[in-house]
C-alpha cells in the first residue's frame, strides 16, 4: 500500500465529480473509489486502464 497522493487523488476528484453536476454523495463515493485504486497500487499516479476501470464502474452505477 502506497498512500502517496490518496488525499490529493480523493479532493481533486470529488470537486471534479462535483463540477460535473453530481451531488455530494455520489462525488464522495467516486473519490473514495479513486483514492482507493490508487492507494492499492505503487506510485501517486493511476494509469490510463485504472481511470477507464473507474469510468466504467461509474457508468454502471447509474
Amino acid at each position: 500500500m502506497d498512500t502517496t497522493g490518496a488525499g490529493d487523488n480523493f479532493a481533486g476528484t470529488f470537486l471534479v465529480r462535483l463540477c460535473q453536476g453530481k451531488n455530494h454523495r455520489d462525488a464522495a463515493l467516486y473519490a473514495n473509489r479513486s483514492a482507493s485504486t490508487l492507494v492499492s497500487n505503487f506510485g501517486a499516479r493511476l494509469t490510463m486502464d485504472m481511470v477507464r476501470d473507474l469510468l466504467s464502474v461509474s457508468d454502471d452505477s447509474k
